[in-house]
């Protein structure tokens, strides 16, 4: 539903979260995941997803957004950014976790 009177423009906004986080706390190896995490996402944020506009880190989460929604081909540029056959180092380091 696209609201008339709002002043949000529309975005395709990305999460990524690393699972089994408590469990991976209680054995120890929480914060240094996260810390490769948080390398790695800067990293994409900077260099490797050019169609996003904004990236927010924290803790054992990655947010992504792009305002790239219109035409079709635009929103297939932002998703081809965050595919898994595209081997983007934070995509793959969250889905080998899962």
């Amino acid at each position: 539903m696209v609201m008339k009177d709002s002043k949000w423009q529309p975005c395709i906004a990305s999460y990524f979260d690393l699972p089994n986080i408590k469990k991976q706390a209680e054995t120890g190896q929480a914060s240094a995941l996260m810390r490769k995490m948080h390398a790695l996402a800067l990293t994409a944020i900077d260099k490797g997803f050019p169609s996003h506009v904004y990236g927010y880190i924290w803790n054992d989460s990655v947010l992504l957004v792009s305002h790239l929604t219109r035409p079709a081909a635009e929103r297939r540029k932002v998703l081809k950014e965050l595919s898994l056959s595209n081997r983007s180092s934070i995509t793959s380091f969250v889905f080998a976790r899962t």
